[in-house]
């Protein structure tokens, strides 16, 4: 019984002690992996150090950079490479802005690129995508001008005592998919939606009534003048001579058998009532004789007195005399009233 338990606990130390070797061993070949520095330059006095596990034997500058578990904003230029333009929170936010976009003047503030030979930084005149990381490679991007290169460091007190990332298990920079949000298609009573609020309805707006309407605006109207009510001057019509006889009863001027003294005719002037034009709010020409109704006046009498059979006397020609003498009277009369009335139209233009 004891043999037996003797035995059990010699079979436990010894898987003990192989494990104990085992992790021992581990952890030599994990010290001897390859590791290589990097250096970020912020500012001045913001230095940044930083030891990558490289898990293979090599890998190029813009891979070291991104799996230092930093937020990298990069341009990519086809036949030339990837340009840093933001490490962290220093540098410009492309595309929303160029890359370089505090070095279009003075000062001009960019990401250089530097690696450490020889006990000195060198510039890089090669892009980080083209360039080869090895074991024990130091690494290094400043923010600056291009001619400021980084501070002097011991490269071995990078990585030494430091914890070293692993290049192989650093996978911030490759995020995997997203969680889809899982849903219950049947929602139970506690998980049902609260029923959204009935609205309200609107209080319609009221119109303003009748007795709340303003009063209409009244634009007076521009009064044109009238005309003031002119009088015109009233022009009396001329008296017609009329010829006729002396004598009622006694017949009209033919011609006889009997050779019989005729009265002598005489010319009697028969008034006619004035005509006296209304006023009208226009002025326009008022109704007078014109130029035609004397001259027609003035034919009538004439043809009325050749209309006149000659007076047969068996004495005297007194009596054709008087008469003719009348008649060129009223021929003068009527021809002096035509050059008046002619005078005064003129006038009446004229004013």
């Amino acid at each position: 019984m004891n043999a037996r338990f003797r035995s059990w606990r010699i079979a436990c130390t010894l898987l003990a002690s192989a494990i104990v070797m085992m992790a021992l061993a581990a952890g030599v070949r994990a010290d001897d992996a390859p590791r290589a520095g990097l250096v970020l330059v912020y500012g001045p006095d913001d230095v940044q150090t930083l030891c990558i596990r490289l898990d293979v034997p090599e890998i190029t500058g813009m891979e070291l950079l991104e799996r230092a578990g930093l937020p990298v904003i990069q341009e990519s230029t086809a036949g030339v490479g990837s340009t840093v333009c933001k490490i962290d929170a220093v540098g410009c936010d492309f595309p929303g802005e160029h890359c370089f976009c505090q070095c279009l003047g003075t000062p001009c503030s960019f990401w250089s690129y530097w690696y450490w030979q020889d006990g000195d930084w060198v510039f890089a005149q090669r892009g980080a995508t083209t360039r080869r990381v090895r074991d024990g490679a130091i690494e290094a991007w400043v923010w600056g001008d291009g001619q400021t290169s980084p501070p002097i460091i011991d490269p071995a007190a990078i990585c030494a005592g430091a914890p070293s990332l692993s290049a192989a298990l650093n996978q911030d920079d490759y995020p995997g998919p997203e969680p889809i949000p899982t849903f219950d298609p049947y929602p139970g009573p506690d998980d049902e939606e609260p029923e959204e609020p009935t609205p309200e309805p609107e209080e319609p707006e009221l119109e303003p009534t009748a007795d709340e309407l303003p009063p209409p605006t009244v634009v007076p109207r521009e009064r044109t003048p009238e005309p003031e009510d002119v009088e015109e001057p009233t022009t009396e019509t001329s008296e017609e001579p009329t010829l006729g006889p002396t004598e009622p009863g006694v017949a009209t001027p033919e011609a006889t058998a009997t050779e019989r003294p005729s009265p002598t005719p005489t010319l009697r002037a028969t008034a006619t009532p004035d005509q006296t034009a209304t006023p009208t709010p226009t002025l326009g020409p008022s109704a007078t004789p014109t130029d035609d109704g004397m001259a027609a006046a003035i034919a009538t009498a004439v043809t009325r007195n050749r209309a006149t059979p000659p007076v047969v006397s068996g004495g005297t020609s007194a009596g054709g005399y008087v008469a003719f003498a009348l008649l060129a009277l009223v021929l003068v009369g009527l021809i002096v009233y035509a050059v008046l009335l002619q005078r005064q139209r003129a006038r009446q233009a004229a004013e």
